[in-house]
């Protein structure tokens, strides 16, 4: 593959930073992700329950989700389920977990009543709300994703927490007005757990080639159509590593009145630290949420031109 040529440019120096109290949460029958999309019941008993067994036929026996919502489909059909003769369901087993993967609650109901069933999970979907994992700050120009994955969110990364819809995005603008505002997304890797599923790579404008070589598109385009939205097996541009994306993201991005606005982080699954450029330090000196651990200092490559963001967060500086 021919390396992507752009104009040469300096890249900012960086810091990093603690994000005090950045959680993550887990809601599940045995290990399903948490809530990830939409609002209303979303990811958890009901949804087990209403596409978790149907797989494939999920396609064909929702297509009226996009009109009326994830929400509503799933309570319909879960309903029917629960209130019907064909299974008997005693109830569900819920896992909260926080931002490092641990669990953080565990909760139960029965079944005995589908709309208590539906209240209890609709609580625990509001503690999930308060545990959500946040963008340090409101407006990025450029967002490094170390790593992106099925097993780190179910949309390779969290939509909520990078502001765009599964289902189409414009740049730079947010999905809601409570969501982070990022004009490009560069995504440097698939993660070893997705076995080649990469549903979510539709959300990058740019990833590396080690990461599109990493991609096994039947399976990306299996999930995608399974979750009805095939935009996110769409391809990005592919450039060389990290190094080349991050120079071709800087040339075709915005620009702050301080500098370029850019966040480096793990995954959406892991937001303890963050690597924040000078063009951000005020914003994120007026964050009492952020703790600065280092000095600011040029942003560190590998040999063969990829971030070494496990230097800064091994060390702290």
């Amino acid at each position: 593959m021919s390396k992507l040529m752009c104009p040469r440019m300096r890249l900012p120096v960086i810091w990093l930073f603690l994000l005090a109290g950045s959680k993550s949460i887990q809601i599940s029958i045995g290990r399903n992700r948490c809530p990830k999309v939409f609002y209303g019941l979303e990811s958890g008993w009901t949804k087990i329950l209403a596409l978790g067994a149907s797989k494939l036929r999920a396609i064909e026996q929702h297509r009226h989700i996009p009109t009326i919502g994830l929400g509503a489909a799933i309570e319909i059909s879960s309903r029917r389920i629960i209130e019907g003769k064909e299974l008997v369901i005693w109830g569900g087993l819920g896992i909260i977990e926080n931002a490092r993967d641990e669990t953080a609650e565990i909760i139960s109901a029965r079944a005995e009543s589908a709309d208590r069933f539906f209240a209890i999970e609709a609580q625990a979907l509001a503690r999930s709300k308060e545990l959500m994992p946040a963008m340090p700050v409101r407006t990025i120009d450029v967002l490094y994703c170390n790593s992106l994955g099925k097993d780190l969110s179910g949309q390779g990364m969290h939509t909520k927490t990078i502001g765009r819809s599964p289902y189409g995005y414009q740049q730079g603008k947010p999905w809601k007005s409570t969501m982070p505002a990022i004009h490009t997304i560069v995504g440097s890797r698939l993660s070893p757990g997705s076995h080649g599923n990469a549903i979510g790579v539709g959300l990058c404008e740019f990833i590396t080639q080690r990461f599109d070589e990493e991609i096994e598109w039947d399976r990306t385009t299996l999930n995608s159509l399974s979750a009805l939205c095939p935009c996110q097996a769409r391809r990005p541009i592919v450039c060389e590593h990290d190094r080349d994306a991050l120079e071709v993201a800087l040339a075709m991005s915005p620009s702050g009145p301080d500098g370029p606005r850019m966040v480096f982080i793990h995954s959406t699954l892991k937001m303890e630290h963050a690597l924040l450029s000078e063009g951000l330090l005020n914003d994120a000196r007026a964050n009492s949420d952020l703790e600065t651990l280092s000095d600011p200092s040029p942003l560190r490559f590998s040999s063969d031109g990829y971030v070494d963001l496990e230097s800064y967060f091994r060390s702290g500086h």
